[in-house]
Formats: C-alpha cells, structure tokens, sequence
C-alpha cells in the first residue's frame, strides 16, 4: 500500500514537472536580435533589427498594441514595438495585432503562442498577425505556419530562431514585394497555478508516506 501511494505522488510529482518543461502554457518568447530584407529594396540582403523593449519586446500570449502615432514615422522603438530598425531613413516598428491600426489594411489572426515542447529541434507557428509600421504606414507582414528551431535547451527554457517570407499587399512602394524575415530570442515556460499545485500535493504525499514509513519501522 505504501509503495502504491509512493508511485502515485511520484507520478504526480513528473507529470507536473513534464508540464513545466514540455507543455506549460503560457510560454514568454522574448526577441533579441531579427533581420528583414526586401530584394531590391535592402540590396539583396538583409537589414539588421536594433531596437528591442524590455518586456515589449514579448511576442507570445498578448497583442502589442501599435502605441505611437502611426501618422508620421518614429525614430526608436515604440512603447509596444518588438523590435524596430532604420529603413530608407524611416524607422520600421514591428508588433502583432488582431488588426491594423488602419482601415483598410488586411492581415491580422490569432495573438501567436508557442504550444510544442520546450526541447532542442524544430516547431512551426501562426504569426499571422505580425504587422510592420513604415512612414505611417501598416503592412501585415504574418504567415500563419512559421518554421523555427530550438536550441540550447534546459529546464527553464530555449533559444529559438525563426524566419518566413510575406507578400506585401497594397500599393507603391512595397505592393507585390516579398518580406524576408528573421527573429531570434529566448523562449521560457511559465507554469500555471495549477501546474504548482499539483506539484505540492506530490511533495506532501511524498512527505505524507515517508512519515508512516517511519513510525511503521518504530
């Protein structure tokens, strides 16, 4: 009997740390470096993304709301951009949205989070609503089944890196153009209050057995 209550807790115990490392929801991908290129526009190469927030930089389980001005260009990172950059002397701002911050403007989907497992090797992922503001202007630049990969895995989390291409819709300049992009960063599970929970009722089982085992061999 007490070894059956020994495995029960134990069990309890791995499935609430496998939820941690595998499957908690909801995961923090946080960018710290990204690159965009356009063809003819970046030379046929790629331009590097400088800017990032502390915190608003987070592209997982919440929309970054666009937070500036979208009529006139902004120099730096917005309040809520993930990442922004120098393009043609005007700064991109780069965020996710369910929506464009103008009319008329298509694209948008499902605030993206990461679902798969926190271990080394390959996911795919909707970031369907990744918008980029250029001159006042919003482009959806999403895809909704983006290719990345993770590394360096441990118990608290991952690096990841992920690129896709998006058409440009609308008109001049950029209508018809493809977008190149690149981002990287780390990724961590936040585990939910559920996920705790089921890990002290493993503890106190454990514990729970161990003293009758205890005052049994007295």
């Amino acid at each position: 009997m007490n070894f059956k209550k020994t495995l029960l807790a134990a069990a309890l115990i791995g499935s609430s740390v496998a939820s941690v490392s595998a499957f908690a929801i909801p995961t923090v991908m946080t960018v710290t470096g990204g690159e965009f290129g356009m063809g003819l526009f970046t030379s046929f190469g790629y331009l590097p993304i400088t800017n990032f927030g502390a915190g608003a930089a987070d592209i997982t389980d919440t929309y970054n709301a666009p937070g500036w001005n979208t009529s006139a260009a902004v120099a730096g990172p917005a309040p809520s951009s993930i990442g922004s950059f120098d393009f043609s002397g005007a700064w991109v701002n780069t965020y996710t949205a369910a929506a464009a911050t103008q009319v008329g403007v298509p694209g948008g989907g499902p605030a993206p989070v990461f679902t798969g497992a926190l271990s080394n090797g390959a996911f795919t992922m909707d970031m369907s609503s990744f918008f980029a503001n250029w001159n006042g202007t919003d482009f959806n630049q999403g895809n909704s089944a983006v290719a990345g990969t993770l590394s360096g895995c441990s118990a608290s989390g991952c690096n990841f890196n992920m690129a896709w291409t998006s058409l440009i819709a609308g008109g001049p300049p950029f209508g018809g153009q493809t977008g190149s992009w690149k981002l990287s960063g780390t990724i961590a599970a936040v585990p939910e209050a559920s996920t705790y929970g089921m890990m002290a009722a493993g503890l106190a089982m454990v514990g729970f057995v161990a003293r009758r085992r205890t005052r049994s061999a007295v």
